[in-house]
């Protein structure tokens, strides 16, 4: 089976490390000519074996031509889970995300019909940072049955990230805090609830 990574930064690769480690064959697509050949030239022997390829996105369906599965590394979200959940349905490839974006996170889930019709699942917000809030949340609920609130905060720090989750992070600080209220979607200003 083919997996393609979009996403050519800090964690595209780690996905792609992993991918490799477990012997899938991977097609890490970006949008950057230079990151490209970067990570073509990083991951040599990879691409020397036939296990990897690399390319640089023009048009999205194109190169995800023949691939079974893509994971969505690429952020800001806002700008890429659209086209790429659109090229996967259009190629029948499974999509995933690591987007930690509520907005993209609900939109990608509101295509279930568009998805069922291509015959693929799509499953937004499938790691790091989300996964780990979610259980914690799923375990205070569990540990606390009586609990009728619970306030989950992410630290936004880039600390040790990259530069498109930072980029991420400033997008969403400038746009204020979101909760979920009785199932709706409300805005808040940070520093207060």
């Amino acid at each position: 089976m083919t997996i393609a990574v979009v996403g050519t930064g800090r964690t595209g690769r780690l996905i792609t490390d992993a991918l490799l480690a477990r012997g899938a064959d991977v097609v890490v697509v970006g949008r950057d000519e230079g990151r490209c050949g970067a990570v073509a030239a990083d991951y040599a022997d990879a691409v020397k074996a036939g296990t990897m390829r690399v390319c640089v996105a023009v048009d999205w369906a194109e190169a995800l031509t023949g691939v079974r599965v893509v994971v969505n590394a690429a952020s800001p979200f806002a700008d890429t889970v659209k086209p790429l959940f659109a090229a996967s349905a259009s190629v029948g490839a499974h999509y995933l995300d690591v987007s930690n974006h509520y907005d993209t996170a609900a939109w990608v889930l509101a295509q279930d019909a568009a998805a069922r019709a291509a015959g693929i699942a799509a499953s937004p917000a499938v790691g790091f940072g989300t996964t780990v809030t979610d259980a914690l949340a799923a375990l205070v609920v569990a540990e606390a049955p009586d609990v009728i609130g619970l306030h989950v905060a992410m630290d936004p720090g880039v600390d040790g990230r990259s530069a498109g989750a930072a980029a991420s992070a400033r997008g969403l600080l400038a746009r204020g805090g979101a909760r979920l209220v009785a199932g709706e979607l409300e805005s808040f200003a940070l520093g207060r609830h």
